[in-house]
This record gives C-alpha cells, structure tokens and sequence, in this order.
C-alpha cells in the first residue's frame, strides 16, 4: 500500500529510518478516504477468497 499511496522516487523514500516494511507502514498516516480505499481492497479480496 506505501508504493500505491505513500509518494516516493526510490525505495529508500518508503523505508525511511525503518528496519522493516511492517513498521514503515504502520508508521505512515494515511488519510481517511486512502483508509476507505484499503478497507475497500480488503474487503474485496475477502469476498474473492470465500468463493
């Protein structure tokens, strides 16, 4: 989701300082509606999974 809605040129602008792709995500504000769109995603995948 970083390399989707995070701006950036190279890697390094979405790692940071983080060790870790988990911590650079967590650590990275969203907007609300970029949330919605996640949430959307999920859900979506979700209900391709169940069929």
């Amino acid at each position: 989701m970083l390399t989707l809605f995070k701006p950036w040129q190279c890697p390094c602008n979405l790692l940071e300082s983080h060790l870790n792709w988990s911590t650079a995500f967590e650590s990275y504000q969203f907007s609300d509606s970029i949330v919605a769109l996640i949430d959307n995603f999920t859900v979506e995948m979700e209900c391709k999974d169940a069929r």
